[in-house]
């Protein structure tokens, strides 16, 4: 599927990956059905903007897992003190354990939205820069088995065309030789080339830039916002034994603000961008 370039994407994975952690923990350890809605319908507006309408329908597929853990949560929960009914078992049926449900229908879908945003935005290269900054060994390791396994697709493209009539076991036994001999070949280039021989050099592709700096710190600020309001009980919600929101006055409100404009950071930034490419063009 197509994805369009946009700023946020061109932004240091460490910027990335803390931003998308900060995100993704608040929703998911908070259970906090109006966090979870917040993150959903910022995500599927992110997918909207890069991918039109693609986005739409990656982000409203991503609904039909939803009944599934409503169904099943009230049929193994039976906790709450609101009893709907008996099943013939004689186990109730409560309304909590219903709402607990759609609460995990709705964790479920929003983080299925924002591992697709995930998925477009940390590409091979900032996975490998992330991890050789740190674990050099293992970037090598890793930027080599991104590279293998295309070639190990196309390698099985050819061996099933040039060889229709092997059984699939034959197949694969080639595939696997040549995967080795792949191997070898790139291991005897590397010592040909002098890999080890001297101390490692490192070409970043993503450099650390002042929109990082300004992005990291929007994201700190606002993620120790919410994170306070959380750990201080003005943004809790309850689901057993009674539902219970825990919304004390402007502050809750405020951390619920916060959650919002940290979620729409990535739209934000990329509409600024675009606004600024666009006032440059009509200088020219």
């Amino acid at each position: 599927m197509e994805t369009k370039r946009v700023a946020f994407e061109q932004l240091h994975p460490v910027t990335n990956l803390v931003y998308f952690l900060v995100i993704i923990l608040v929703f998911t350890i908070s259970m906090n059905p109006i966090l979870q809605g917040i993150a959903y319908l910022s995500a599927f507006l992110y997918l909207c903007d890069i991918r039109g309408k693609g986005g739409v329908r990656s982000g409203l597929l991503v609904c039909l897992a939803a009944p599934f853990p409503i169904i099943i949560n009230p049929l193994f929960s039976h906790e709450g003190m609101t009893i709907l009914m008996y099943f013939k078992n004689g186990n109730p049926l409560t309304l909590e354990s219903i709402c607990f449900g759609m609460g995990m229908a709705l964790l479920l879908i929003a983080m299925l939205v924002w591992f697709q945003i995930v998925n477009a935005t940390m590409t091979t290269d900032k996975w490998v820069q992330l991890f050789g900054m740190g674990l050099p060994a293992f970037g090598l390791l890793l930027s080599m088995v991104f590279r293998l396994l295309p070639k190990l697709d196309r390698q099985r493209r050819m061996i099933k065309q040039c060889n229709p009539l092997e059984s699939p076991y034959t197949r694969l036994s080639m595939l696997v030789t040549w995967g080795l001999e792949h191997s070898v070949d790139t291991a005897d280039s590397m010592a040909a080339r002098g890999y080890g021989s001297r101390r490692r050099s490192r070409f970043l592709i993503y450099p650390v830039k002042w929109q990082d700096r300004i992005f990291l710190c929007l994201t700190v600020l606002l993620g120790g916002v919410v994170a306070g309001m959380i750990i201080g009980g003005r943004m809790c919600f309850y689901y057993y034994p009674l539902l219970m929101l825990e919304t004390e006055g402007i502050l809750g409100v405020m951390g619920y603000a916060a959650y919002g404009l940290l979620c729409l950071l990535p739209l934000l930034f990329n509409g600024k961008e675009s606004l600024k490419w666009h006032y440059l063009q009509s200088k020219i």
